[in-house]
């Protein structure tokens, strides 16, 4: 919680978004723990999270980073074929 308190009392805004992204990601892996592909226990320095929105709805995955990258390429092309949107949001880059 530092990072956003750091982050608000700041001008950037790219800061507040990492922070907040930080945030939203250790929500997510404290609540599912396992990734969605694997199975594997999350740490959130290694997970993903995945929101997909669609004209049909929202979804999304919690993975690790191994598993994303496997499937990352697929995933891009076929949400551009469907006119998809990705949220993605990497704790490797934090």
């Amino acid at each position: 919680m530092r990072g956003i308190a750091k982050a608000l009392l700041s001008d950037d805004r790219a800061a507040l978004d990492r922070a907040v992204n930080r945030e939203v990601l250790r929500a997510a892996v404290a609540r599912q723990m396992f990734c969605d592909q694997t199975g594997k226990l999350l740490d959130v320095s290694d997970a993903v999270l995945v929101t997909v929105t669609h004209k049909s709805g929202r979804g999304a995955r919690l993975l690790s980073g191994a598993a994303f990258d496997e499937i990352k390429e697929h995933l891009t092309n076929r949400s551009v074929v469907l006119g998809a949107e990705l949220e993605i949001i990497d704790g490797r880059d934090s």
